[in-house]
């Protein structure tokens, strides 16, 4: 079983023939879910371990702290501490979760090497004596709003002796929904990454992997992450946030090129060719939740053609749009010892 960001889902894996026993397993989930107190002692532990982990790490505490900063501490963002969990007891799970599993619609999504016409068979044996559900409600309404932290900086401390520091530019973008303009975002996170890797790494030596990205959000209306991560030794990084904003000033001056366009999006292609023969993909990223967005077929017809047809100049107009360095929010992680 696992949990996404608007549905619960459970899922498996094998050889086709073993299909019938994983729609029998799917439907014992359904009918008797097995709540017990020793599994949820034996998940607060391990959660309680996986936290202290990761607040040991520079990446892990980005996730803790980080991403809530960059929502305006909004709780709904960033990771929990143990004791928020500990409070929950199993009538607390069973209260939440049990209405979605035997109430809530289902969608049955099956990828691979397989026979149709068995596996609706296997779909409506097991699954569809599970009784009539509610329908799936169409476009549901987007959560928000999000408070993106304009001109703010943070400095987040972790208790490690590892001589390592993390730089983190942010803008606020948009969320995921218009598919052309997520596709242009992408494509100029590359373009910016290709720049910030020639401007640090090979300029100023600071860096081993500086990278860029964009994260638009699925639920929560308008709030996407343009996220410039620069991995380097603690007191450097002041003239790293200098370095990118010269870099974000020179593409509003002067704009980005058609090579640099190409380079970017050659490789990006090449990945989407390979993606779209994944079983992965057609799962994850577009099966899954199409009974509530549909148009996600329609985005994976056009994946290749939609990226082929971003021009420079596209790029060039979000970046005057979002990439505006006096609303950029700032984090710096940094070990404990080296705060100062």
């Amino acid at each position: 079983m696992g949990i996404r960001d608007s549905f619960f889902f459970y899922s498996g894996a094998g050889h086709p023939d073993d299909a019938a026993t994983l729609f029998q397993l799917v439907n014992h989930f359904f009918r008797d879910p097995g709540f017990s107190e020793k599994a949820l002692s034996l998940a607060k532990i391990r959660y309680r371990q996986q936290y202290e982990k990761s607040e040991r790490t520079l990446d892990g505490k980005m996730k803790i702290d980080g991403d809530r900063f960059l929502a305006g501490n909004d709780p709904r963002f960033g990771i929990p501490a143990p004791e928020t969990l500990d409070q929950y007891t199993l009538e607390d799970v069973k209260n939440w979760i049990l209405p979605h599993i035997s109430q809530a619609p289902i969608e049955i999504s099956i990828v691979g090497d397989i026979d149709t016409d068995v596996m609706t068979q296997l779909a409506a044996r097991y699954l569809g004596s599970l009784g009539r559900r509610e329908p799936f409600a169409r476009q549901p309404e987007r959560m928000g709003p999000v408070r993106f932290p304009y001109g703010e900086k943070r400095i987040l401390t972790v208790d490690t002796k590892i001589e390592s520091a993390i730089v983190r530019v942010a803008f606020l973008t948009d969320d995921f929904w218009d598919i052309a303009q997520t596709r242009q975002l992408s494509l100029l996170a590359q373009v910016l990454s290709e720049r910030v890797r020639k401007k640090i790494r090979e300029e100023l030596g600071e860096s081993y992997s500086p990278y860029v990205y964009n994260h638009p959000s699925s639920i929560f209306k308008g709030y996407g992450v343009m996220h410039m991560v620069v991995k380097i030794q603690p007191g450097s990084q002041d003239i790293v946030f200098e370095k990118l904003k010269a870099i974000v000033d020179s593409v509003l001056s002067s704009g980005i090129t058609e090579k640099e366009t190409r380079f970017a999006l050659n490789p990006v292609l090449t990945h989407l060719k390979t993606l779209r023969e994944s079983n992965r993909y057609w799962l994850n990223s577009v099966m899954v939740n199409s009974s509530v967005y549909p148009e996600k077929f329609d985005w994976a017809r056009s994946l290749l053609s939609g990226y082929q047809q971003i021009d420079r100049k596209d790029l060039v107009r979000l970046a005057k749009k979002y990439l505006v360095w006096k609303k950029h929010a700032g984090i710096v992680i940094v070990p404990k010892d080296q705060s100062n």
